[in-house]
């Protein structure tokens, strides 16, 4: 539920900033390979997050860099225009940079959304509007200081047919909860799982999901939440 208010929210704020209407279109992100730096930062201090995708150039313009910070979760948007041609680049890491605030120790998961532009005096009659996309986690603080049950490399999962298999190194001593969410954040199945014995959880999904990319977060209260990236291709 609460990570269902958050798209929520996230989703109020990019339309607040451009509307949905009758003629509007939603569709996909642009290219979701973009590179977040750094992915590391000091809590307490606000920093210059870059989002870096190889579809940029050195000849694209970036604006209108909005930030949601709702929870443990970062939501960015922006738009984008080709302002210059035939300029070669010599660079080639290009992308929107955000003036974050400073944030509390944690791992926050980091969602993007490119949102289109209609330049001045042109007409747009179809309006894409592109849903936001997991690009990456950003760790606040250092990785040491950040081990917990859902460590890296401590936590696999794969699809199963109509299951989620977990593997953990180490069990929760608390209730835990899994989330499975679209890449663009919402969430499809949500479970809570109470302490048990044994590292290995197959968990039946709740109805039957299409083939594809999606995201499983794991979180005990009041610990660090980790999204692993897995594949169902059965």
């Amino acid at each position: 539920m609460k990570t269902k208010q958050m798209i929520f929210q996230a989703m109020a704020a990019m339309l607040f900033v451009f509307p949905l209407h009758a003629k509007s279109q939603i569709i996909y992100p642009r290219d979701s390979s973009y590179t977040l730096s750094p992915d590391t930062v000091n809590p307490g201090a606000p920093f210059v997050l870059h989002a870096y995708n190889k579809s940029f150039t050195c000849n694209t313009r970036f604006f209108n860099q909005n930030i949601q910070v709702n929870g443990d979760s970062v939501f960015l948007s922006f738009m984008d225009t080709t302002a210059l041609t035939g300029i070669a680049c010599i660079n080639a890491s290009f992308g929107p940079s955000f003036n974050m605030p400073s944030l509390k120790q944690g791992r926050y998961p980091v969602f993007i959304s490119d949102l289109y532009y209609c330049p001045p005096g042109k007409i747009c009659p179809l309006i894409p509007i592109r849903m936001p996309s997991f690009i990456g986690t950003l760790i606040v603080g250092q990785p040491a200081a950040l081990q917990s049950v859902f460590a890296p490399r401590s936590l696999a999962a794969v699809f199963a047919g109509t299951r989620l298999n977990l593997s953990l190194r180490q069990v929760p001593t608390t209730a835990w909860y899994v989330e499975i969410l679209s890449l663009s954040g919402r969430q499809m199945q949500s479970f809570q799982v109470e302490p048990q014995a044994g590292t290995f959880l197959s968990l039946p999904l709740h109805g039957p999901m299409d083939n594809g990319l999606y995201l499983v977060r794991v979180a005990v209260p009041g610990g660090i939440p980790r999204v692993l990236r897995v594949l169902k291709n059965n």
